[in-house]
């Protein structure tokens, strides 16, 4: 038998309506059939034993006178009756009077095919001569009467057939009626089921007909309105992701929009600046009186401040984008950090500040996180702490919170005795655009990006900066960072007293091209790369940059990116594929463009290195020691 829980709604309604009509109709039937037998049965003994009373009265005078002829009427008649088939009259365990065919009483299976009745004649209120005497009930013989069960069989066998007509017409209906229900109830829910399954396959336009006011009606109603509501939704939600495509569009779109107004105005930021920051260097270098150094001091401080502010609006829009992208190498920290001391401490003395290093002793250690990204953190809350900070002292203190076999988790905290910062304002000191106070802002300057940007670039490379502050009293920003790291040993020291010369072969210090349209920059680099020893030649666009390559061979390239006729990109593709004498010279790019997908680019089009406008001489120096040193 099939498990029951697989059975179908039409299965379970067929099986639930016949198995009982069944069983029903069986008991039906066999009581049917008992009872009709019992009747039957009950009538033939009737009418036998009224058959045998009738003949035992009038077998009194043939018992008494011998003469069965006073008898013969009676049992004639009896015998026309094609169920009685012997009378017989017995006296004293004789046989005085019979008729009929009585063979079959001697049979041993009599009972299978004949019933026998016996009955008593019995005399009552007999009077005897002069004396009246009563002798009521005195049994004087027995008349035996033998009935045919031929037709008792006939009759239960119509019984039986009656009896099974009725019971299989009882089952017939009750198949037909159990039928109907179960495709009234499976029927609509089979429909049901098939609308689901359209609508779950996306027609959500699919509806089920309603076929009855019934309950299951009511179902179909609900599931209608159900299904109306879910297409309803399914359009609302539709057009709601078209809204959301359209409006990703759009801020894509305006992302890219904003990539490109960044890109344009850092590089017309930028080179300009670049042309003021390379003329006030070169001017710093000349024979100057006192005075006019100051001058040219205080308008280097400044344009270092604009690049400052141009630095950190272009960070917090690649932080805010999530194109900022920080490096993992080794790299020694407790020279990071004397390096950072030894560059802010002269500011430091300008403003009679004491300016204090202490670095754990076995902190002289190389851990992996991203340099330039670390200093910029440092040098900027450093830069903060001096410039809010008018007497007292600015502390950089460095010391290990824990240390495993492989890591380091590193606490490097910036003291000052500065102004310090009011408790409720201390939640939002790391809010862009934020600052203490607006007076803060007047007299002190800044764009509020600085903390923004210094967590930000803290948590990309896995740390955290928390601050504590108390106003009047001073601030403690502390950077928390959990590094790898290695003994200083597996990394050699850029300090070891030891200085590594340029030497170019041949009779030059080295041969430069410089790939640069604008004028202002050409006698910048020209000008700076002269003071180096190096000697340059110059090419105004990218087509004659290729065709001086073409025919001499340089010791390093120096390549603007954005240039008329060929930009630097092209040119460098050129370069490197052609062939040349300079196929394998290092090309390294110049641009006021410090977007990272610049800096990507250069290097896909076989760049060697990058180097953002504005650029000081020292930043040339580290380029030709790179590239050309021995």
């Amino acid at each position: 038998m099939s498990d029951r829980s697989t059975l179908s709604i039409f299965q379970r309604a067929m099986l639930l309506g016949v198995v009982p009509s069944v069983i029903i109709a069986t008991l039906l039937v066999s009581f049917f059939i008992v009872t009709r037998f019992g009747d039957t049965i009950t009538r033939f003994d009737e009418k036998g034993s009224l058959l045998a009373a009738q003949l035992a009265t009038s077998s009194e005078l043939l018992i008494f006178s011998g003469d069965g002829s006073y008898l013969d009427p009676h049992a004639d008649n009896a015998l026309s009756d094609p169920e009685v088939l012997c009378i017989k009259v017995i006296k004293e365990q004789r046989q005085i009077y019979k008729r009929g065919d009585c063979r079959q009483i001697n049979r041993p299976n009599l009972h299978e095919y004949s019933h026998v009745i016996y009955k008593p004649v019995v005399f009552k209120d007999i009077g005897i001569q002069g004396n009246k005497k009563s002798i009521d009930n005195v049994e004087l013989g027995r008349v035996l009467v033998l009935l045919s069960s031929e037709q008792i069989q006939t009759q239960h066998n119509q019984i039986i057939l009656n009896g099974i007509s009725i019971g299989f017409s009882a089952i017939i209906l009750a198949m037909l009626v159990s039928w109907r229900i179960g495709r009234s109830l499976s029927k609509p829910v089979v429909e049901l089921s098939d609308t689901l399954h359209q609508i779950s396959s996306g027609n959500l336009s699919a509806r089920v007909e309603v076929t009855t006011k019934s309950e299951l009606g009511q179902l179909q109603i609900n599931f209608n309105k159900l299904a109306e509501n879910l297409e309803e939704h399914e359009i609302s939600r539709s057009e709601d992701l078209r809204k959301i495509k359209l409006a990703q569009q759009e801020a894509e779109a305006a992302s890219y929009a904003k990539s490109q107004f960044l890109a344009v105005m850092s590089h017309e930021l930028r080179t300009p600046m670049n042309g003021v920051m390379g003329m006030l260097q070169l001017l710093q270098s000349a024979d100057l009186s006192e005075e006019e150094k100051d001058f040219v001091l205080v308008a280097i401080n400044s344009t270092e401040h604009l690049l400052t502010v141009v630095n950190d609006i272009l960070d917090f829009s690649r932080i805010e984008s999530g194109k900022m992208i920080v490096e993992s190498v080794y790299f020694r920290l407790s020279e990071l950090l004397r390096s950072i001391h030894q560059s802010l401490l002269s500011i430091a003395e300008d403003k009679n500040l004491s300016f204090v290093l202490e670095i754990e002793p076995e902190l002289d250690v190389s851990v992996q996180s991203d340099p330039t990204r670390l200093r910029q953190v440092l040098i900027n809350l450093v830069g903060n702490a001096i410039k809010f900070t008018e007497s007292g002292f600015v502390k950089i203190s460095v010391h290990t919170e824990e240390k495993t076999d492989t890591d380091i988790h590193l606490v490097i905290d910036i003291i000052d005795t500065g102004i310090g910062i009011p408790k409720r304002q201390l939640s939002q000191m790391f809010e862009s655009f934020k600052q203490a106070d607006n007076s803060t802002s007047r007299k002190y300057g800044g764009t509020g990006l600085g903390l923004a940007i210094s967590k930000n670039l803290l948590q990309l490379m896995g740390g955290d900066l928390k601050v504590q502050s108390q106003l009047g009293v001073g601030s403690n920003f502390s950077c928390h960072l959990k590094l790898p790291y290695k003994q200083v040993s597996s990394l050699p020291s850029s300090t070891d007293g030891s200085e590594t010369s340029i030497h170019i072969e041949g009779d030059q210090n080295g041969t430069a091209l410089l790939a640069e349209d604008n004028p202002v920059n050409q006698k910048v680099a020209v000008a700076m790369l002269k003071k180096i020893g190096v000697t340059v030649d110059v090419a105004d666009n990218g087509l004659k940059a290729v065709n001086k390559c073409k025919h001499k061979e340089y010791d390093i390239i120096f390549m603007d990116i954005q240039m008329p006729i060929l930009d630097g990109f092209q040119a460098t593709e050129q370069i490197r594929s052609d062939g040349g004498l300079n196929n394998k010279t290092p090309i390294v790019a110049l641009s006021a463009n410090v977007l990272a997908e610049a800096h990507s680019k250069a290097f896909d089009v076989g760049m060697n290195g990058y180097l953002a406008k504005p650029f000081k001489k020292k930043d040339l120096e580290d380029i030709i020691l790179e590239w050309l040193g021995d």
